[in-house]
């Protein structure tokens, strides 16, 4: 909702002319004061391609794992001009700025550039004008406006802080301050999908006897992120690479239960090397095959775009009724795939 203006006392016959009129003229008495803030929303555009407040074009996006936004127009000026007022009743009446002042006015894009990672709620917002924070709380929304009265060329810098780190947008030519370059660069930020991981006549035995075993699942999907809710951010000039796939487990069989080796079972790499596993997190399944989601992620380079990746069931069957344990006899073929973002 759009804050109550604080405005300078005037004589009421005045305010009588001023209502009768229908708008404020530039030349009249009130004066909207030094960091004034007024949001709203229009489902028009305010400026297209070609126009000098257009900055669809000039990168004036901001993506966070939790986040995406993008500015449409900005607008400089000592008062709203007309073609704004007639599309935004939050802004018809507003008088001038004080002298010194100005307002900047700016469009959020009815559609964000990029998408978020991971839908939350865990961003707040702000805008620095020179010294001043003037708070918004949560990122604006889009197809939103914000106008907001500010010394004359005070750098004025639209903050959004994501899980603890923030980035800006000046509200005068677009342009990001202090932005999480691999979002904007390099290798997308995307999910590709592995191919099945088909497993028959899996042997495991042990001096008394023996089982085999079959497993067979959709394949694991990959993903690039520079954020986890267990990590954090990723150090600077890297990303995460996480894998997700389901495997039997508890629950699969009725008398047995093949365990994987962390150590073994899976692996990244980057051309001939091996990539560091950071974290390897097992949830036991819901749904009625039972087995397990295994969540892995891997700390990569920010710029690589391709990892070849490798899975082998490498493990043990343990039986349910004894907790007898028997080890893999033969070890099968990896199931290899290559993802490129």
């Amino acid at each position: 909702m759009p804050r109550i203006l604080s405005l300078v006392a005037l004589p009421l016959l005045a305010a009588a002319s001023l209502t009768a009129a229908g708008s404020v003229e530039p030349g009249s008495f009130l004066r909207t004061e030094t960091y004034e803030l007024v949001t709203g929303a229009d489902p028009d555009r305010w400026c297209g391609p070609g126009e000098d407040p257009y900055v669809g074009d000039d990168w004036a996006d901001l993506r966070g794992a939790h986040f995406a936004l993008s500015l449409s127009c900005l607008f400089h000026a000592p008062s709203i001009p007309d073609r704004l007022a007639a599309e935004a009743p939050e802004l018809q009446y507003l008088p001038a700025a004080a002298p010194g002042d100005e307002f900047l006015i700016v469009q959020v894009a009815h559609q964000a550039q990029y998408f978020p990672e991971i839908e939350a709620s865990t961003t707040e917002s702000w805008i620095m004008a020179g010294a001043k924070r003037v708070y918004l709380g949560g990122p604006p929304a889009a197809g939103t406006f914000l106008a907001l009265t500010v010394p004359i060329g005070a750098e004025t810098v639209l903050w959004i802080e994501d899980a603890g780190r923030a980035q800006g947008l000046d509200l005068r030519t677009g342009a990001q301050v202090d932005p999480i370059a691999a979002y904007y660069t390099g290798p997308v930020f995307a999910t590709n999908r592995s191919e099945n991981f088909d497993y028959e006549g899996v042997r495991f035995g042990n001096a008394g006897g023996g089982w085999q075993m079959e497993c067979h699942n959709d394949g694991a999907r990959v993903g690039r992120t520079m954020w986890t809710d267990k990590l954090g951010w990723a150090p600077e000039g890297s990303a995460y690479l996480v894998v997700r796939f389901w495997w039997c487990g508890e629950g699969t069989y009725d008398k047995a239960v093949w365990e994987l080796d962390k150590d073994e079972a899976f692996e990244v790499m980057i051309g001939m090397e091996s990539v560091e596993r950071l974290q390897w997190d097992e949830t036991p399944s819901t749904d009625e095959w039972g087995g397990a989601v295994h969540e892995l992620v891997f700390q990569v380079p920010v710029d690589q775009h391709e990892f070849k990746l490798l899975f082998t069931p490498i493990g043990e069957v343990t039986e349910s009724a004894n907790g007898e344990v028997f080890d893999l006899m033969t070890r099968p073929a990896p199931t290899v795939w290559t993802v490129n973002f």
